[in-house]
């Protein structure tokens, strides 16, 4: 619009509108003629037809040529066309805004056919993709017969945009966020995520951060002491008290729970950016995003709730630290400072790492607010509170008597905890860091505490993001923090447009990032009532049933062992057969897969010399230093479907 101004001429800007138009128009006849033509394919020679079926696909006769000479032509004659049509208009300075609001929306169309288009070149003509394609080409069609409808349509809906939500249409608009979340990550089929979590890669990655910690709490054992957390000392008793209540510990129901956190995790940071960002639509817009990027993104396939670290749900309390910091902000009252403090105890029982930034973070934000004795009396009783009610009824009834050893390992954890990095995303923590500049700035500026709030609190959240942005938790598994803080600026930068540019702003996106949401291909593939994806359910349970069967390798371990017993076992099915024989995990360390935690598995069996050690066949001749020093001290004296039994010489 802005490039159409500058036309010197009425009549030149008329023009080049009627081009444009043309230009759009002959895309989308080329469109049509590339669709009709996918129905007459071009008949292959005789050549082609005796090669192998995967050449002939690359040497198929195409009908390049034929579709650019339609494009020109139809180009060509649709300008004529236009000129001839709005000769007497041509000095109308109403025509050219008309064409190109007309033309935008033939765009949009446009663009939402070529997106659908490659989506079904990229995954294979996929049901989602060719219901989009087709809904768009018909509206395409059928909004330039019923444009002045349409235009009509357009506008009334632009000035409801423009007022505020009556109270009833903004609980609705709540409750169906709500449903949204519960929508997009609910799992009706618990067989279907098992399944998927199998076939799409084996359970090594929710082994290793969820189930093994979670049954070696479920069997007794103390976290930090006897088996090594991944995350916080009260994670994997966090996993099996929750997994426990929804059924049993095993992988079906720690998933379930899983699917819970994420789900309490998008509705706290929905509930957050509302409060900030005071719009509904840049609410629901940024909960959307947040749902891609940090839980629905490529890294997590093929089920984000495999890959809880990645996931960011061990800082699920973080989210909830931040809108209490903000409300104490806007409405200085002490049980938010308890209920905040409360939070972060419960952090930093579920991950060292969160729980010490989020304390750094509380502890700045009452030096800022000049509320540094009351409110860190506050932050203590509420962590002291989190440790001594909820610490005792997650790590055990022995948790204070062995604190005092506790507390070796929780250093060692600490310690191991992932550092600040600045790699290949170098734009993340540029971004948090000019954020936390800028609203610092801001803040200094403003004297009304209703003023300042917004911007102290922007400063604390992008100074929390670039402290917490580590190695192992890139900026995807704190999308939450980094959707708040873009959304945040791009408000401002739209603070002195009209209210009903920015209500229409703000609604496009939603629908966009609702879009983007629904195109996505992790979220294609997720086990939900949808199945847009077009999953072949039946054939993954089946690989699942037949491939990860390990009834008889727990009846072998439960043969050679006794109850109670810590059975070592070296396999990517160990966590499964030890939760089928109702055994304990030996290893400090659930996956000895580098040269220091390998050597460290090998000296633990030097020290306690188990009597039988269950190696995967598929491993047992693996170059592998600690595979050598078994086969070394042990010799095989039985199998079963996936293990092989090995007893000290």
């Amino acid at each position: 619009m802005v490039i159409f101004k500058r036309i010197p001429h009425c009549s030149l800007r008329n023009t080049a509108a009627i081009a444009g138009v043309a230009l759009l128009e002959s895309v989308q006849v080329l469109i049509a003629v590339v669709w009709i033509s996918s129905f007459v394919p071009v008949p292959a020679g005789p050549s082609i037809e005796n090669l192998w079926p995967l050449h002939q696909k690359t040497l198929q006769p195409e009908r390049e040529l034929l579709f650019f000479q339609v494009f020109v032509v139809a180009n060509v004659m649709l300008t004529a066309a236009g000129l001839w049509f709005w000769r007497r208009r041509r000095e109308d300075p109403g025509l050219g805004k008309a064409l190109v609001v007309f033309g935008a929306w033939e765009a949009v169309f446009i663009l939402i056919e070529l997106f659908a288009v490659f989506k079904m070149i990229v995954y294979g003509q996929p049901l989602w993709a060719q219901i989009v394609f087709y809904g768009a080409f018909a509206g395409s069609w059928s909004f330039k017969i019923f444009w002045p409808e349409f235009r009509q349509a357009v506008e009334g809906a632009g000035k409801w945009l423009s007022h505020p939500l009556p109270p009833w249409a903004a609980g609705a608009w709540d409750v169906g966020m709500a449903a949204v979340v519960v929508w997009a990550l609910w799992i009706p089929d618990l067989d279907k995520a098992v399944s998927l979590a199998f076939v799409g890669g084996g359970f090594e990655s929710l082994n290793h951060e969820a189930a093994s910690p979670a049954w070696a709490a479920a069997t007794g054992l103390k976290v930090g002491i006897d088996v090594h957390s991944p995350s916080g000392l009260g994670w994997g008793t966090f996993l099996a008290a929750g997994s426990g209540w929804l059924g049993g510990v095993d992988h079906r129901h720690l998933i379930l729970f899983l699917a819970w956190l994420g789900m309490i995790y998008a509705a706290g940071t929905y509930v957050l950016l509302k409060e900030l960002l005071l719009s509904r639509w840049l609410a629901g817009a940024g909960l959307l995003v947040m749902l891609k990027l940090q839980f629905l993104n490529a890294a997590m396939m093929p089920l984000p709730w495999v890959h809880p670290l990645m996931a960011g749900l061990p800082h699920l309390p973080d989210v909830f630290v931040l809108l209490c910091l903000y409300q104490h902000a806007c409405r200085p009252t002490v049980v938010w400072l308890w209920v905040g403090g409360l939070c972060v105890g419960l952090a930093w029982l579920l991950s060292w790492y969160h729980g010490l930034v989020l304390f750094a973070v509380f502890l700045i934000y009452l030096l800022q607010q000049r509320k540094s004795v009351f409110g860190l009396w506050a932050l203590l009783a509420g962590f002291l509170g989190a440790w001594m009610l909820v610490g005792p009824a997650i790590l055990g009834k022995t948790f204070f008597r062995q604190s005092l050893g506790n507390a070796v390992t929780w250093w060692q954890d600490l310690n191991a905890a992932p550092e600040p990095y600045f790699g290949a995303a170098f734009w993340v923590p540029l971004i948090y860091a000019s954020s936390f500049a800028a609203a610092w700035e801001m803040d200094r500026r403003h004297r009304n505490q209703r003023e300042k709030a917004p911007w102290a609190f922007v400063a604390l959240v992008s100074l929390y993001g670039l402290l917490s942005y580590g190695a192992f938790t890139g900026f995807y598994s704190h999308a939450a923090v980094l959707v708040l803080i873009v959304l945040f600026w791009g408000q401002q930068a739209l603070a002195k447009a009209p209210a009903k540019m920015q209500s229409k702003v703000a609604a496009v996106f939603c629908l966009l990032s609702f879009g983007a949401l629904l195109t996505n291909v992790v979220f294609m593939l997720y086990p939900n009532a949808l199945n847009i994806g077009g999953v072949d359910w039946p054939n993954i349970k089946t690989v699942y049933a037949t491939q990860a069967e390990v009834h008889s390798d727990a009846a072998m371990v439960e043969r050679l062992t006794f109850p109670g017993q810590h059975v070592p076992i070296l396999s990517g099915f160990d966590t499964q057969v030890l939760m089928a024989a109702g055994r304990r995990p030996f290893f400090y360390e659930a996956r000895p897969n580098t040269n220091a935690r390998s050597r460290r598995a090998a000296a633990q069996i030097q020290r306690e010399h188990p009597p039988f050690i269950f190696v995967d066949k598929q491993w047992l001749n693996a170059e592998a230093a600690l595979i050598k020093f078994i086969k070394d001290h042990y010799v095989p004296v039985e199998e079963s479907q996936h293990l092989v039994a090995l007893r000290k010489k």
